[in-house]
C-alpha cells in the first residue's frame, strides 16, 4: 500500500504486539527498531521496512513472525536477531548485515523440494554472522529421501556457523558454503 511512516534517528521499541501490513517504514539517521524480549512483531504481507542516510538497525530480541504473503518481505536495515525469526508464508529478505547471537534461533520449515514454495528461503543481501540455533521442521506429512537438498540461507559473505542445528529427529549434514547455507537431509 502507499501507507509510510518515517523514523529519525530515534528509537521504536516494541514490548508488545506490532502488526505490519500494507505499508512501509522508513528508518534512518541512525534509527533503532527494538522488538523487546517477549514481544512480537508480526508481518502481514510482502512490504518492506527501508533505510535511507545514516542507515538504521533493526534489533530483534523478542519474535518476529511473517504470516502472510507468497512473495518477499524486505528489511533494508542491519538486522541483530537475538530471539526468534519464522517464516510463515513467502520468503524473508534482509538487504543489510545479518547478525544471530549464541541467543537467536532462524526456523525453517520444509514441506517439499521447492524453494520459497515448500521450505523457507532466507535471503541476505549483506554478510550473515552465524551463531545461535537453526531449528528444522518437517511439515505437511513430508519426509525427505537421503541426499535430498534445501539451500536455507543465501548471502553475500559469511562469518560464524549455528552453534546448534536442530532437525526434531530428522538429520542433516549441514553445508557452509561461501554465498549459502545448504542442509543435506541423511
Amino acid at each position: 500500500g502507499n501507507n509510510g511512516r518515517t523514523l529519525n534517528g530515534r528509537t521504536l521499541a516494541n514490548g508488545g504486539t506490532a502488526v505490519f501490513q500494507d505499508g512501509f517504514l522508513t528508518a534512518f539517521n541512525g534509527a533503532l527498531i527494538h522488538n523487546l524480549a517477549g514481544a512480537v512483531w508480526e508481518f502481514q504481507g510482502d512490504d518492506f521496512l527501508y533505510t535511507n542516510t545514516g542507515g538504521a538497525t533493526f534489533q530483534n530480541d523478542g519474535t518476529l513472525d511473517k504470516v502472510a504473503g507468497d512473495g518477499m518481505m524486505t528489511i533494508h536495515p542491519a538486522f541483530i536477531n537475538g530471539g526468534s525469526v519464522h517464516v510463515e508464508a513467502g520468503a524473508l529478505e534482509f538487504r543489510g548485515n545479518f547478525t544471530q547471537t549464541s541467543t537467536g534461533t532462524l526456523y525453517v520449515q520444509i514441506s517439499g523440494l521447492t524453494p520459497i514454495t515448500d521450505f523457507n528461503r532466507y535471503i541476505i543481501a549483506g554478510n550473515a554472522i552465524l551463531d545461535g540455533t537453526l531449528d528444522v521442521t518437517l511439515i505437511n506429512g513430508f519426509v525427505p529421501n537421503p541426499g535430498d537438498s534445501f539451500e536455507v540461507l543465501t548471502f553475500a559473505a559469511l562469518t560464524g556457523q549455528f552453534a546448534t542445528v536442530n532437525g526434531h529427529g530428522q538429520g542433516y549434514t549441514v553445508n557452509y558454503n561461501p554465498t549459502n547455507v545448504t542442509l543435506i537431509a541423511q
